[in-house]
């Protein structure tokens, strides 16, 4: 494979189920250690917590795809300007809590949060950066 059959692209809505997958393949000991539940539970939960806005102006995600097919996601963040503010993410807990249990819900939640890093102003930080275990090296 050559690096020109490989775009890197803004992330976008329809990239959300490959990242998550992509994530839960790459942290999947950190996941694990949060829940007791299977890849493709964890990767469900994730897509239905892990709520990304494309246009956010504090956070930037970008994913490499080759042929189309995500094989890799860096996500940035930094400081937003005083004069925005957030958009919360609301989730509906009962439904997840019915699919996936009281426990891993609330453990998974509280993990994620406890991962959350707010950068200081004039900050950039690495939210995450994932590549395909077939493409690393």
């Amino acid at each position: 494979m050559s690096p020109q059959s490989y775009d890197i692209v803004a992330y976008q809505e329809q990239d959300h189920e490959a990242v998550c997958k992509l994530l839960v393949e790459s942290f999947k000991a950190k996941f694990q250690a949060l829940v007791a539940l299977e890849d493709q539970d964890i990767q469900r939960l994730l897509m239905q917590v892990w709520v990304q806005n494309a246009n956010s102006i504090s956070m930037k995600q970008f994913v490499a795809k080759e042929n189309e097919d995500v094989v890799g996601v860096l996500s940035l963040k930094w400081k937003a300007p005083s004069s925005s503010l957030p958009i919360a993410n609301l989730i509906s807990l009962a439904p997840l809590i019915k699919q996936f249990g009281c426990f891993n819900v609330f453990k998974f939640l509280t993990g994620m949060h406890a991962l959350e890093y707010k950068p200081a102003i004039d900050e950039c930080y690495i939210d995450h950066l994932a590549i395909r275990s077939s493409h690393r090296n």
